[in-house]
């Protein structure tokens, strides 16, 4: 059995457009309704067709030891990455 730390991210350091309308994203394990999850590689690696603001969090989670990120509407926003404006709610 192993322990693995996962980094839990507001949406807002995304944009609608990587969360919601990019469902074959390699990275991307699942959607659910407030949110998604997505897989990180242990070097930091992206997939060439990720977008950029994913890619920024995604080498962020791996520096921070992380394997997974969730992004979910109410988790906390972290200063350090950008964030973007979502002018309406999207469901997944």
């Amino acid at each position: 059995m192993g322990i693995e730390q996962h980094l839990d991210l507001s949406t807002s350091h995304i944009t609608p457009y990587t969360l919601v309308h990019l469902k074959d994203c390699p990275h991307k394990i699942v959607d659910y309704e407030f949110g998604s999850f997505f897989w990180v590689s242990l070097d930091g690696d992206t997939h060439p067709d990720t977008p950029d603001d994913l890619k920024l969090v995604l080498k962020y989670a791996a520096i921070n030891g992380c394997i997974v990120v969730r992004f979910d509407a109410d988790a906390p926003i972290i200063e350090a990455l950008p964030q973007y404006e979502w002018l309406e709610t999207i469901a997944l």
